[in-house]
């Protein structure tokens, strides 16, 4: 097969190229957003121990609600830079919560 123009040819590959792009972007289900991590402080109250800082978390932060009790203590562990779970009353910590 000889082609003939050059330029036509390479214009409709393209024009194909395109519309098979287009195609692929309205028909598939792919969502190019993403959640936005946000976070909040809390402050350590008299009693507070981190196991119970994160049962509540699991309650009633979206961020948490199918996680381990003992997963969640590791992340605010992690985020907090604290190497043991010892926490002290007036301590602030930082909590990983979830945009929609």
């Amino acid at each position: 097969m000889k082609i003939v123009d050059k330029e036509k040819f390479i214009k409709r590959i393209i024009s194909l190229i395109i519309l098979a792009i287009i195609i692929i972007l309205f028909t598939t289900n792919m969502s190019f957003s993403f959640l936005e991590k946000q976070y909040t402080n809390i402050c350590v109250s008299y009693g507070d121990t981190l196991w119970s800082i994160a049962k509540e978390e699991q309650q009633t932060n979206k961020q948490y609600e199918n996680m381990d009790v003992r997963d969640i203590v590791s992340s605010i562990k992690q985020l907090n830079n604290l190497k043991t779970s010892d926490i002290t009353e007036g301590q602030i910590l930082k909590i990983e919560t979830t945009s929609y």
